[in-house]
């Protein structure tokens, strides 16, 4: 049955898309969202390739870009020191910490390096990505984010768009990268990992409650399908992995892995996007 009209506006009836987090100053949350999956997802990359630069680049992109994105967020930014109060009860609270940690480490194992600090400020790079998918999971009455598997598709699209950055980067100026090797062949399994959670998520909020499969339904029938199907589907994860076996097999150039990286950054906004856009409140008896 087509999205049609009569469906939407039956639709509307019952339950209530939100706007907050997607419209207005919301796309600045949105932008916080992504920047910080892509700081943290390249400095773990990096990590894993041995690529010192790329390093000090995931940092920038937290503390600038995306401190820059939650500022402009805020009502009130020069009162954003008050989300520090509330760790215990807030992941919003927990994820200033994460941002803040993740900096102030991931700094101090670029200029001094060592395994402690390599191992702290990886795990706030682990923290920084996976938060916001529990700030999104402990929306209650948006079902569609309460799915325990959207922590993990955050992890796993942030650190495919890592590698996608990191290819580049590598790609139009090459840098002193450890293992190239392996930042080729993570590519690939980035956006297969990427993809095969996807389907998943997708499928679980199917068979979740009314509201949940009402927002499914938005996304893959309604308004936003054209955007999901053209720009998660094809940009973030099909031509990517196309290009990755023409790039294996020899058909293309390396350099088509640019090409490939550019798409699944463009795919990884437009996931984030779709995911915050279709979030809706079940319907208040």
């Amino acid at each position: 049955m087509p999205y049609s009209t009569i469906r939407r506006n039956e639709f509307i009836m019952r339950a209530k898309l939100q706007k907050d987090w997607i419209e207005g100053k919301g796309l600045w949350l949105l932008a916080a969202i992504y920047f910080g999956g892509v700081g943290g997802g390249l400095f773990i990359a990096s990590v894993l390739v041995n690529w010192r630069l790329g390093l000090l680049i995931a940092v920038g992109i937290t503390a600038i870009l995306k401190g820059s994105a939650h500022l402009m967020f805020l009502t009130h930014p020069w009162k954003f020191w008050r989300i520090f109060r509330r760790p215990q009860t807030s992941w919003v609270s927990r994820g200033i910490y994460f941002v803040f940690f993740f900096i102030i480490f991931g700094l101090a194992y670029y200029f001094m390096g060592g395994v402690p600090l390599q191992v702290l400020s990886v795990f706030f790079a682990f923290c920084l990505v996976i938060y916001t998918g529990f700030v999104l999971l402990a929306s209650r009455p948006i079902s569609f984010w309460n799915n325990p598997l959207l922590p993990i598709l955050f992890v796993s699209v942030s650190i495919a768009s890592g590698i996608s950055l990191a290819e580049i980067i590598h790609t139009f100026s090459p840098q002193d990268i450890g293992n190239p090797e392996l930042l080729k062949a993570a590519g690939p399994w980035g956006v297969s990992i990427t993809a095969l959670l996807l389907f998943v998520y997708l499928a679980g909020n199917f068979y979740s409650s009314v509201t949940a499969k009402e927002s499914l339904t938005y996304l893959l029938k309604g308004p936003l399908a054209l955007l999901f199907y053209g720009g998660v589907v094809f940009l973030g994860l099909l031509l990517p992995l196309v290009i990755f076996i023409l790039v294996h097999f020899a058909m293309v150039p390396s350099s088509a892995l640019a090409i490939a990286g550019i798409s699944e950054l463009i795919g990884a906004f437009i996931l984030r996007y779709s995911i915050l856009k279709v979030g809706m409140s079940a319907p208040v008896a």
